[in-house]
């Protein structure tokens, strides 16, 4: 995706080379609505898509601060009193989401923003997908990043929200030691 800045909002475009395909297109679409109707303070907030024959995009909030991923780069481990603020923030949100019956399919700190003030944001639902189905693949692979992998996610099983869950705790042990349970490779 493309993304230009706004000081309240950011727009994320289809990359040109996927603008011509009607499936990433209808995708792209369904997820920006699908979004649209998810409200909660620690998910980004979807506020428009818009359309054209030569593009599309979505205008979101603009979240500022740093990803997990940077702040554990940064800091390395976090403290348990910290990490238990977090989990807390983002397993609020994940019911939410849950409760829709839909799944992100890429929680990762990469994808959790710190905001200044210590709110976290859940950001990029390109995989989210309504829970029950096995993971919509292309070309018949799984996406998601592969340190945060639930095996029936990896596998290309049924995924629900356990399947977050999974990847959450994931995301857990990285903040709490410094590097992700599993080394990708």
């Amino acid at each position: 995706m493309k993304w230009t800045l706004t000081t309240r909002s950011v727009s994320a475009a289809l990359k040109a080379e996927y603008q011509n395909d009607p499936n990433t297109r209808q995708r792209f679409r369904r997820e920006a609505r699908m979004m649209a109707f998810v409200s909660h303070p620690n998910l980004v907030t979807i506020y428009d898509l818009h359309e054209e024959p030569n593009g599309s995009w979505v205008v979101m909030e603009f979240v500022p601060g740093e990803t997990l991923k940077q702040l554990v780069d940064r800091e390395g481990p976090l403290h348990p009193e910290e990490v238990g603020r977090i989990l807390d923030q983002l397993a609020d949100a994940l019911s939410q989401f849950h409760r829709r019956r839909l799944v992100h399919l890429d929680i990762k700190p990469q994808n959790l923003i710190r905001e200044p003030d210590g709110t976290i944001k859940l950001i990029d639902f390109g995989l989210a997908q309504p829970a029950g189905p096995a993971q919509e693949m292309v070309g018949g692979t799984a996406f998601g990043t592969v340190a945060y992998l639930a095996p029936e996610q990896a596998s290309g099983g049924a995924v629900d929200a356990a399947t977050d869950v999974y990847s959450l705790g994931c995301v857990v042990y990285e903040l709490l030691t410094g590097r992700p349970p599993f080394a990708a490779g």
